[in-house]
């Protein structure tokens, strides 16, 4: 790990993944933050029978990836209202 990158010189660090716990080496106290967001909220979606379309970019072809498949982006912004809280994709239907 680069040397400007290592936080070291901080008592509360922030770290992510398996190169941050490394660099945590033998701290007394590691706090695991929820990064399952998007596999709840998959399963929200399919067990209403949606069927999900990931895509990996967030910039102007998301909505373009969306549109052509006929199907409403979910950033929260689309009329359905869906987003990526498993909460929206609950009542988000079948298709």
């Amino acid at each position: 790990m680069a040397t400007w990158a290592s936080q070291s010189e901080f008592d509360r660090r922030f770290e992510r993944g398996p190169s941050g716990i490394e660099a945590l080496g033998a701290r007394a106290f590691v706090a695991i933050v929820d990064v399952l967001c998007f596999s709840t909220s998959l399963e929200a979606a399919t067990s209403q029978g949606a069927a999900v379309f990931p895509y990996r970019w967030r910039d102007r072809s998301a909505p373009e990836s969306a549109l052509s498949r006929g199907v409403p982006l979910a950033d929260g912004a689309d009329p359905s209202g869906v987003s990526l809280s498993p909460t929206s994709l609950l009542g988000a239907g079948t298709g």
